[in-house]
C-alpha cells in the first residue's frame, strides 16, 4: 500500500466508509516505519505524518470514538454502526490527506 494507491481509491470512489480509508493511510505509514531502520529519515517522518493524520481526523469526528489506533494498527467495536452522515468522501480524505503530508 501507497500514498498513491489510496489516492486512486478516493478518486475512484472505493472506500465506503472514512474508517477503510483511514485503515490504509494508517497502513502506509506504518509500513514505513516497519521497513526503515528508527534513525532513517522516511521512519521519523512516517512516525509524524501518521501523528498529524490521526490528530487531524479526530478533530473532523467523522469516525466512531470505538476505532483506535494502536500500536499502527486500528481496534473498532460494534458502535461503528452508530456512524455520522458523510458528506463527500472524497473532498474529505483529500484534505485529510492533502494536510498530512504537507505537516
Amino acid at each position: 500500500m501507497d500514498l498513491s494507491t489510496v489516492h486512486n481509491k478516493l478518486v475512484n470512489r472505493e472506500y465506503v466508509t472514512p474508517e477503510a480509508f483511514a485503515a490504509d493511510v494508517r497502513l502506509v505509514f506504518t509500513n514505513a516505519t516497519m521497513f526503515n531502520k528508527p534513525d532513517d529519515f522516511v521512519h521519523a517522518n512516517a512516525h509524524k505524518l501518521l501523528q498529524s493524520f490521526d490528530s487531524q481526523l479526530a478533530a473532523l469526528a467523522l469516525i466512531a470514538p470505538a476505532v483506535k489506533a494502536v500500536g499502527g494498527g486500528i481496534i473498532a467495536s460494534k458502535a461503528l454502526t452508530k456512524k455520522k452522515p458523510m458528506f463527500n468522501k472524497v473532498k474529505f480524505c483529500s484534505i485529510v490527506l492533502a494536510d498530512s503530508v504537507s505537516s
